[in-house]
C-alpha cells in the first residue's frame, strides 16, 4: 500500500497549485485528483469500514491512484462545555 496522503500532504499539494505542464487554467489552491494512467477516465472512491483510509483508484483499470488517510472525530468546544 502507498503512503497514505494526510491533510497536510493535501494542504501541500494544492498550495503548490497545478503541475499539468503548459496549463493555463486558474484554479489556485484548488488539488484535483485523477488517475495518471486514463486521463479524463472515471474514478472510483471507496472506503473499507476499520481501515481509515479512502482509496482512489482508476475505473479503467484498478490502479491505485491514492489513499487518503481520515481524521479521528475531534470533540467540539460544544460537546465539552455539556
Amino acid at each position: 500500500m502507498p503512503k497514505p496522503l494526510t491533510k497536510e500532504d493535501l494542504e501541500r499539494m494544492s498550495k503548490a497549485g497545478c503541475q499539468v505542464p503548459g496549463c493555463q487554467h486558474d484554479h489556485p489552491q484548488i488539488l484535483y485528483i485523477h488517475a495518471r494512467c486514463h486521463l479524463g477516465g472515471r474514478i472510483e472512491v471507496s472506503y473499507t469500514g476499520g481501515d481509515g483510509f479512502l482509496r482512489i483508484a482508476c475505473r479503467e483499470c484498478g490502479q491505485i491512484i491514492a489513499d487518503i488517510a481520515v481524521a479521528e472525530k475531534r470533540p467540539s468546544a460544544y460537546a465539552l462545555a455539556e
